[in-house]
């Protein structure tokens, strides 16, 4: 009896003591998804991103994003990864809301210029509908055995970089026979050809020559965007590069300026019916003097286009991915060594 009763007392006592006793805490760990559950399989790190809504954009609206190899502050369209991705850039990803539905980089998605250990500007498209609701994507890096598979084709419109080497689905025409157009392998914007136009001859006016083709349209109102470089003499007010679709002049710009460097060119927004349009890409001259220029086309592409556009919303922080190829931890655990 007097043996229980001591029992009981120590367990009453001990009781009493139990808050008083400061028992070892383990860190509140935050783990993303892993690989499998909302996570791209191989790759370490990822951030989300905000893509703000707009009203008419629908589905499959052209975005792009700049990449930077360095570090500072995630805003608008601008990313850093800290060094942290190939320096290159051939392990970024870009996904949709769910986390691994590949939008640009897995044969979609264009790379339009890079620096290597600098920066990469990269187009994807939007598979939300941003008429109404925000979309969130995610751009994953982190993988050092990737490589960059882009697909420019599928993220626009349409697009033409000439690269293939096959302009037999494009019709040249001048009207007087003083220029000439061709293929060209010593200029180009991105490897390995752009199409060149120039005048072998001067002395008329109000002349051109240029290079068109038919291209289908769903009815959405849309942009055609361009890269060009032009050799030139200072002579302004007389040559011109233009793009039309149809007999709608779109875009007009003065060939005698800022010559020899590539400029990159925005067209006025234009909305064909549903249905074949016929896109024009023009050398124009005006002026009867003896001057000789010379233009390059590179990079041409047609996206949708609303005003005002979907807007670059937040950044997320860094997300590492919880999962481990091979890894087993020892046992007793050091919460301290893993966390």
């Amino acid at each position: 009896m007097k043996r229980t009763l001591q029992i009981q007392t120590i367990f009453l006592i001990a009781i009493l003591l139990l808050p008083l006793i400061s028992l070892p805490t383990i860190p509140e760990v935050k783990v993303v998804e892993a690989a499998g559950e909302g996570w791209l399989s191989g790759w370490k790190y990822r951030k989300s991103h905000v893509i703000q809504s707009a009203s008419g954009a629908g589905t499959n609206y052209q975005m792009y994003i700049i990449v930077h190899y360095g570090s500072g502050t995630d805003s608008g369209a601008d990313v850093y990864l800290n060094g942290k991705c190939r320096s290159d850039f051939g392990d970024i990803r870009i996904t949709s809301s769910d986390g691994q539905t590949v939008i640009a980089g897995e044969n979609n998605g264009w790379m339009e210029e890079k620096v290597d250990g600098d920066y990469a500007k990269i187009w994807f498209k939007v598979p939300d509908d941003l008429s109404t609701n925000d979309a969130t994507i995610y751009v994953y890096y982190g993988k050092s055995d990737a490589a960059w598979n882009g697909n420019a084709t599928d993220t626009f419109i349409y697009f033409e970089d000439f690269d293939d080497g096959d302009v037999s689905d494009w019709t040249y025409t001048e009207t007087v026979g003083i220029f000439n157009g061709g293929l060209d392998n010593a200029i180009y914007h991105s490897s390995s050809y752009s199409y060149e136009m120039w005048e072998n001859t001067g002395g008329y006016v109000g002349v051109y020559c240029e290079i068109y083709k038919s291209i289908n349209f769903d009815g959405s109102k849309v942009k055609v965007d361009t890269n060009e470089y032009h050799e030139s003499n200072g002579l302004t007010g007389y040559f011109y590069g233009r793009i039309l679709i149809d007999s709608n002049q779109i875009l007009n710009f003065d060939l005698g300026t800022s010559e020899n460097q590539w400029i990159s060119r925005s067209s006025d927004t234009i909305t064909p019916s549903s249905g074949s349009h016929t896109l024009r890409l023009r050398f124009y001259t005006d002026t009867s003097s003896g001057n000789l220029i010379t233009v390059y086309w590179d990079d041409v592409r047609i996206r949708k286009y609303v005003s005002p556009e979907p807007q670059h919303g937040s950044w997320g922080t860094e997300e590492r991915n919880a999962i481990i190829d091979n890894f087993e931890a020892p046992s007793p655990i050091n919460p301290n060594e893993y966390f």
